[in-house]
């Protein structure tokens, strides 16, 4: 209990960070002494310090999340305690990714293997309703749906933003032989890390995917990423499924490591619209199909019918009525919903204005082309 009456006196004192002191009031004595034990860790190596200078602007104490453990994580971010955690993770992750390895596969006998399966993927920021849109298209008939499926596109990513071949390699000896050992004739995949860097290869291989063009606003993805603590190249699940303005060909984002959370979040739904836009009209003019819709829209069952139609995973004569009670139970749920809330203290609209003037140079067109999809 002496640690205990010692955080307190530091908490009055005001010698502890806020955060700590909030939630370290009415909570087990064991978790006040990880609190105090790391504290007193992170103030002898002389990390608090040099951490406040180093993130006074991209923190900015502008949210707060109800969660001890991301308070904590916050707190120990600028230790680097994010990037270490999402390597030993990746390196865990990758023994058991690496059982799906096929080392002589060929490129020429999984295109003919293929060559009858119609391929469907989702180019999304994520937070979208792609976890509903994959529960949707797993009640069409012959159908195999799935929304990470090992082998998962996130094992690669941080190899793909620098070397295309990487995703090459990644779709012949793990996903296109995963992808042919499905017995049945659709595959639909909604992982939103399939647009950061691995469509282009794709193409370049000879196959040519279906596209479900999934959005929604780029606020409501930005707040949504921020409540689960996602942010590019900061957080783990932001290093792990997010690209950041630091990887290449992306909108370029001057001073982008000074900005708040939100900003990069906000940034990369913006660049998640601009890479949407890109690979729609690279589709088509391979011949391929991008069908643009959201989760508000798929809740209705005459566009989801029309949109399975569209990508070929429903012939037009195909019996409906099972379809359509399946889809009225799940349009009844909640998918993938967050598990804790956030407060938001900054001013968004500012925020946002100066993400879209560090960005306008390079198209000065698509601010009022993202404002009108939204404005309908």
């Amino acid at each position: 209990m002496a640690e205990i009456a010692l955080l307190l006196e530091w908490r009055t004192a005001g010698h502890l960070p806020r955060a700590v002191a909030a939630n370290c009031r009415m909570r087990s004595p064991g978790k006040a002494a990880v609190f105090l034990a790391l504290f007193l860790l992170t103030r002898r190596l002389g990390f608090l310090k040099s951490a406040r200078r180093r993130s006074a602007l991209s923190n900015k104490n502008l949210y707060r999340i109800s969660s001890l453990k991301t308070t904590m994580r916050r707190i120990l971010r600028p230790t680097q305690m994010e990037k270490v955690t999402f390597y030993a993770t990746r390196a865990r992750k990758w023994r058991f990714t690496r059982t799906f390895r096929r080392s002589d596969a060929s490129i020429e006998q999984l295109r003919e293997d293929l060559k009858n399966k119609t391929l469907v993927f989702t180019v999304t920021a994520g937070r979208t309703g792609s976890d509903f849109c994959c529960n949707l298209m797993d009640i069409l008939p012959n159908t195999v749906s799935t929304h990470e499926p090992e082998p998962a596109f996130q094992r690669v990513i941080r190899e793909v933003q620098t070397d295309p071949e990487a995703a090459k390699r990644f779709w012949i000896e793990y996903k296109l032989p995963f992808i042919a050992s499905m017995n049945k004739r659709n595959y639909v995949e909604t992982s939103n890390v399939f647009g950061k860097g691995f469509f282009q290869p794709l193409l370049d291989l000879g196959l040519i995917p279906n596209l479900i063009i999934l959005r929604r606003e780029p606020r409501k993805i930005a707040m949504s990423y921020l409540e689960r603590y996602c942010v590019p190249g900061r957080t783990k699940l932001g290093i792990e499924f997010l690209i950041c303005p630091d990887d290449a060909v992306v909108l370029p984002m001057p001073g982008w490591r000074r900005m708040s959370d939100y900003q990069v979040i906000f940034w990369y739904a913006l660049e998640m619209e601009r890479r949407q836009e890109i690979y729609t009209e690279q589709l088509r003019q391979q011949g391929g199909k991008a069908v643009e819709t959201s989760a508000q829209a798929l809740n209705d069952p005459q566009n989801f019918l029309q949109v399975v139609r569209e990508l070929d995973l429903l012939d037009p004569d195909a019996d409906t009525d099972e379809l359509l009670k399946a889809h009225a139970e799940l349009s009844s749920r909640k998918h993938n919903k967050n598990y804790q809330s956030l407060e938001y203290f900054g001013d968004a609209d500012a925020e946002e204005e100066a993400v879209w003037e560090a960005i306008s140079a390079v198209d000065p067109g698509f601010r009022a082309r993202v404002e009108a999809r939204y404005s309908r």
